[in-house]
């Protein structure tokens, strides 16, 4: 059986790619092209408008990215439930997000 940190990370990633896919949309021109939208683009297109694309890549726009946001509340509860919230582990969070950011860089290439 694989190692549990392993099943999590790979979890966190698939998380990552579809709320990625939820809040995708392709703009041409600044044009929105309509056979591109998916289910949620209208929530990334009013906070994109809202704040800007490069605030948007952390929350639903760039998949390798977005490992840094989304693996917080993926990790930090993960920790805490199984009774291995410590400093150590706390700060462990840098790696896991790196590996994160790798595991889902290379499912998007």
């Amino acid at each position: 059986m694989a190692h549990p940190i392993i099943l999590l990370i790979l979890a966190n990633a698939f998380w990552i790619l579809g709320i990625h896919k939820l809040f995708y949309y392709e703009e041409m021109d600044g044009v929105v092209d309509p056979y591109s939208k998916s289910i949620l683009w209208k929530g990334r297109y009013f906070v994109q408008s809202r704040i800007g694309y490069f605030w948007t890549k952390p929350l639903f726009s760039c998949p390798p990215c977005m490992s840094s946001f989304h693996t917080l509340y993926i990790y930090f509860p993960a920790l805490y439930l199984t009774g291995n919230l410590t400093l150590l582990t706390s700060i462990s969070w840098v790696v896991y997000a790196v590996i994160v950011c790798g595991v889902v860089t290379f499912l998007t290439d």
